[in-house]
């Protein structure tokens, strides 16, 4: 229902009128204006039935950061404690108008020269962290107070260190799910430890995340407070190699179910090849995609990478082009989706998702994918996705069309489906 609609129910008729409608259709018309911020800060006013739903959706998510006034949160919190039951999932950014250590104009940074400038790292002296505790305290009720049913918990820009981590744990103690993007720390350990605080982990996203390559002793911690993760993520921004070898140390991946990664040359595509031998069958679902290669055909077999060892998988989603802008016109081999469906065997596979822009189609194997498909051992596959962003021309349907006659086998079977969405 549109926000005229609960206005004019509130005009025409007295505020009694709204305890007449059912709790499940009130909630569920709020639950229309979840985006809507101005329309569910009006219904929070409406009456005293409507104030818990439309508070649900204005406190589930907060984002905190230095330019913006966050200490009004505390305020809040502090003359309304309710409100934190709503609060389900934070984020804190540290990049907005806060001095950081790696900024090249801070003092702290003239002590500190990463890799990628080919100087050797020197001492570090002096941090921002305590800097970074002041503000939580001025922005985050203190520790075991109220923002304890916080399940996920997104750092941006952050600098990792052992205080940070620290005064996180002091404030989310129940965090579930943590996603990391442009963090930066000055040692590996600094994120193991970070990861090591949340024993309830569950999901865990690396979009990106840097330190200095130092040889440093990832602190210990007994077995029984390693995070059993379900769901990992991790993106090309950072070095997965290290990560996954501390996984594997650890037992960390026992549990994991679903797997997201990309592979950007051959150190990666070991250390991928190792998790996915370890996982082995307990593996149900996988992204995965070359990103910053000019060859991932090479790769696969330089590093005898496979999915042979993946056998209870059941989706699979493979990116077959390249997101970052090119001005090139070369269209590097696809042959590897082949290669890589031909040599596995999933009897439980029932979905393929196979991600490519139009213009990298010409490069994919379409005939030799249609005969490795329709195979016995992927019997059990119901449904092959082309998710394909088209450009100008030529039109999808088209595609639709051309893809259908050169796979005539599944396009037999019924499997093929395809989903088109503008570059």
């Amino acid at each position: 229902m549109p926000m005229s609609a609960l206005t004019a129910i509130s005009i025409n008729y007295t505020g009694q009128f709204c305890w007449y409608i059912p709790a499940e259709i009130r909630d569920r018309i709020i639950d229309t204006l979840h985006a809507d911020r101005p329309a569910l800060r009006a219904c929070s006013l409406t009456c005293h039935g409507w104030l818990p739903r439309a508070r649900y959706h204005l406190f589930r998510s907060v984002t905190f950061d230095p330019v913006h006034n966050s200490s009004v949160f505390k305020a809040l919190i502090e003359s309304s404690p309710i409100v934190a039951n709503y609060v389900r999932d934070v984020e804190i950014c540290g990049n907005g108008g806060m001095t950081t250590w790696w900024a090249g104009s801070t003092p702290s940074a003239r002590m500190v020269r990463w890799p990628t400038l080919n100087h050797t790292p020197h001492p570090h002296r002096k941090s921002d962290a305590p800097d970074v505790v002041e503000w939580l305290d001025r922005t985050l009720p203190l520790a075991g107070t109220r923002l304890n049913r916080v399940i996920s918990l997104r750092l941006s820009a952050l600098a990792v260190s052992s205080i940070i981590t620290q005064a996180l744990v002091l404030r989310f103690k129940r965090v579930r799910v943590l996603s990391v993007d442009g963090c930066k720390a000055l040692a590996f350990a600094d994120f193991i430890e970070l990861l090591q605080a949340f024993p309830q982990l569950e999901e865990l996203h690396l979009l990106a995340a840097q330190w200095l390559p130092r040889i440093t002793t990832v602190p210990h911690a007994e077995k029984d407070i390693f995070p059993r993760l379900k769901k990992l993520e991790v993106s090309r921004k950072m070095d997965i190699a290290p990560l996954i070898t501390w996984m594997l140390g650890e037992s960390v991946h026992a549990e994991i179910t679903f797997l997201s990664c990309v592979i950007s040359g051959g150190k990666s595509a070991s250390a991928i090849r190792d998790l996915l031998c370890a996982l082995g069958s307990t593996l149900e679902h996988l992204e995965i995609g070359f990103q910053e290669t000019r060859d991932p055909t090479e790769i696969i077999q330089a590093t005898q990478f496979d999915l042979t060892s993946c056998t209870g998988l059941r989706t699979l989603r493979m990116c077959c082009s390249d997101l970052q802008p090119c001005c090139s016109m070369y269209h590097p081999s696809l042959s590897w989706v082949v290669i890589l469906l031909s040599k596995m065997e999933s009897p439980q596979l029932q979905k393929i998702v196979l991600f490519i822009l139009s213009k990298d189609l010409c490069a994919l194997n379409l005939e030799g994918l249609d005969v490795v498909l329709s195979h016995a051992r992927f019997g059990s596959v119901k449904s092959l996705t082309f998710d394909i962003e088209v450009g100008v021309e030529p039109h999808g349907f088209d595609i639709e069309v051309r893809l259908r006659n050169r796979m005539s086998a599944l396009h037999t079977k019924g499997v093929l489906d395809f989903y088109f969405h503008p570059h």
